[in-house]
């Protein structure tokens, strides 16, 4: 009994990762970028699968991914638990039949790739589709909310 309090009070414990510890509220913008429809896109999200090109292939992610949306147009990526890219989002387009958003990463954090542009869809108030924009064979990011 001993030996196994003593393991658990040794673990340590995980601490999630946000970038709301890289990124103050007003970095880019100052007031709120969406429309209250798409505001719902505001938390964590984790990639389930990505699809698309010819033949619909469908790819996992190898890694832990999520992507992260914050007040004010502030969005981040996090992978295996670490901040690999911050920056903001550019809106292209907002009205009742689309929303398009752009990815502006800043140089602190920035991948080594891009992503381009992409509509949002919302399937229920969980699922987050970013589809690649007037691409007629692109692909299309799902992910699931988690918080």
């Amino acid at each position: 009994m001993c030996s196994l309090l003593l393991m658990l009070a040794c673990e340590k414990s995980v601490v999630e990762v946000s970038i709301n510890d890289v990124v103050k509220q007003n970095q880019y913008y100052g007031n709120e970028i969406f429309a209250p429809q798409n505001l719902k896109v505001y938390g964590k999200w984790q990639l389930l699968y990505t699809s698309g090109v010819i033949g619909g292939s469908i790819i996992r992610p190898a890694s832990d991914v999520h992507l992260q949306f914050i007040p004010f147009g502030i969005y981040g990526k996090i992978n295996d638990n670490k901040v690999t890219e911050i920056g903001k989002i550019i809106i292209s387009k907002q009205d009742n039949s689309a929303t398009v958003i752009d990815f502006f990463p800043d140089d602190k954090y920035k991948t080594d790739y891009f992503l381009i542009q992409k509509s949002i869809y919302f399937m229920g108030n969980d699922t987050l589709i970013l589809s690649d924009y007037r691409m007629g064979d692109g692909y299309e990011n799902y992910y699931k909310r988690i918080k």
